[in-house]
């Protein structure tokens, strides 16, 4: 039997342009059927787990027509589709990329695939004190050498 999206993520998705919707459904799909991950909704996200450790997380933006999609990825990635995820407080997902009509969906889905990776092979080690988050009056840049300083 082959895994499927959860109806709620698919409600979720529903009211992005028709590109966006296809492609994180895509990328749902991804990390249903080659990872084994766990999907389930939450109000205003979709959440991607392994075995209780997040993989992803997709936010639906209807104002600006994208997702937002933190990921488990080294907090120093040189991919430069990846931006800080601070604002959105998880602390295993410190980078997130930007889903949108004009993505590169080969560059994307190679993301996906290594932060699943990451948390399948036991290899993410970010997970960031919950005193990190605390105090910031600015969110950092994707700069690594900023990393963990508070602005």
């Amino acid at each position: 039997m082959k895994k499927e999206i959860p109806s709620e993520a698919v409600e979720l998705l529903r009211e992005l342009p028709d590109v966006v919707r296809e492609f994180g459904e895509t990328i749902c799909l991804e990390f249903v059927r080659e990872f084994g991950a766990n999907l389930y909704v939450k109000t205003i996200y979709v959440g991607v787990e392994i075995d209780g450790e997040m993989i992803a997380a997709l936010y639906p933006k209807m104002k600006e027509l994208t997702i937002e999609m933190p990921l488990a990825l080294s907090e120093g990635h040189s991919s430069k589709l990846l931006t800080d995820a601070t604002h959105l407080t998880w602390r295993s997902l410190p980078l997130m990329v930007k889903v949108d009509q004009k993505s590169d969906m080969k560059a994307i889905l190679k993301l996906v695939r290594e932060a699943a990776s990451r948390v399948v092979n036991k290899t993410h080690d970010v997970h960031r004190d919950p005193e990190w988050f605390r105090g910031r009056t600015q969110r950092m840049s994707h700069d690594p050498n900023a990393k963990g300083k508070k602005t």
